[in-house]
């Protein structure tokens, strides 16, 4: 979806790679990485359901919702380290933004 209604590319990367270009080798985010990896989360929204009286049907669908967001994007730079981690990563395996 985000290919499709954003234009963005999905490039996959090693595990190691990513810690060690985006997280400076940070040995605790490559601990919490492995640690996360070790589990099999199933997500389910109906706690919030029961909670609040709502149905699935109450909710925007994921394709809207995201093209909603998408579109409203401006730009702005939620972590700028980490924005420019990922960017050299880029320009090192010569891949185009």
């Amino acid at each position: 979806m985000y290919e499709e209604i954003g234009g963005l590319r999905y490039i996959e990367i090693d595990d190691r790679d990513f810690i060690d270009e985006c997280c400076r080798g940070n040995v605790y985010a490559w601990q919490q990485l492995r640690y996360d990896r070790c589990f099999d989360r199933v997500i389910d929204n109906g706690k919030l359901l029961a909670v609040t009286g709502m149905k699935q049907e109450d909710f925007t669908p994921l394709e809207i919702a995201l093209r909603d967001r998408l579109t409203a994007y401006d730009g702005m730079i939620y972590d700028k380290n980490l924005n420019d981690a990922m960017d050299e990563c880029l320009r090192k395996r010569e891949i185009s933004e």
